[in-house]
């Protein structure tokens, strides 16, 4: 099931690896049929494996994708991480 957010609220997105990136992932938030990047830019760590990016979620109700993107470089080869999902912002709580 797709997580549903309500507008305007700050959500933190996590990102966990078992090998550690060779520098932090980018964090990207794009609303996937137009293509319009929302939100990008380097997320945060909590850790050697584990970071994270806040977003606080539009106005515009519908579906959104979120990507994690980092680069990993073993004996001179460059291997991508890269992950993504899906979620939907809606309208529940009253004025």
């Amino acid at each position: 099931m797709m997580p549903t957010f309500e507008q305007g609220d700050t959500i933190q997105f996590t990102w966990e690896s078992l090998v550690a990136p060779d520098a932090a992932p980018n964090f990207s938030v794009t609303e996937p049929f137009s293509k319009t990047v929302l939100q990008t830019g380097t997320a945060l760590a909590s850790g050697s494996l584990a970071f994270y990016g806040l977003f606080t979620m539009p106005q515009s109700l519908g579906v959104y994708l979120y990507e994690f993107a980092a680069n990993k470089t073993i004996a001179g080869s460059v291997y991508p991480f890269v992950d993504r999902g899906t979620f939907r912002v809606e309208k529940t709580r009253l004025p």
